[in-house]
């Protein structure tokens, strides 16, 4: 199985999307889509926004208001969400090994995420969304560019090749 780890703020959305009073740019949903459709992959979200998700019987579903138009929106554009990482820890990477070493089946992965600081030994598979450098802490969404077509092939080409995953 292949997985798209996906963080949502500073990758489906910037600065701009906000000012809109958008919650998500449908146009960068639909990169995914071509990501996922080339390649297979599923999306594991790993946002903060995962608490507005549940797994009901291994079923990713909304439980908030919030939740549900995010949910509404990646179906409208054809994207399902495939599972989410747990509250379980502060790092987000550290979430991401824990999701990783309770799988069997993972071929290779990926991480989408506007924020390079939080990974350290999965930094070679992020998909970096914002100009911020590795060293530097985001402290501004007008840093960050989205998923933008650029990102496209890169993705692909990561997913389709095959990579040790942590165990």
């Amino acid at each position: 199985m292949k997985i798209i780890f996906l963080d949502i703020d500073g990758v489906l959305n910037t600065s701009e999307t906000f000012d809109s009073n958008r919650e998500i740019d449908e146009f960068r949903l639909e990169y995914l889509k071509q990501i996922m459709d080339k390649t297979g992959a599923k999306i594991v979200l790993s946002s903060s926004r995962i608490r507005h998700f549940e797994n009901e019987n291994g079923v990713i579903v909304p439980r908030t208001l919030m939740g549900k138009r995010l949910y509404d929106l990646f179906q409208k554009c054809g994207v399902k969400i495939y599972d989410k990482i747990s509250n379980n820890s502060n790092e987000r990477e550290e979430q991401i090994k824990e999701w990783l070493s309770s799988k069997d089946d993972i071929e290779s992965f990926i991480i989408i995420d506007d924020e390079p600081s939080m990974f350290f030994d999965l930094y070679d598979r992020l998909i970096q969304t914002s100009k911020v450098k590795r060293n530097e802490i985001l402290m501004d969404m007008d840093d960050c560019t989205g998923l933008c077509e650029k990102h496209i092939r890169i993705a692909v080409d990561m997913l389709n090749s095959k990579v040790k995953t942590l165990k």
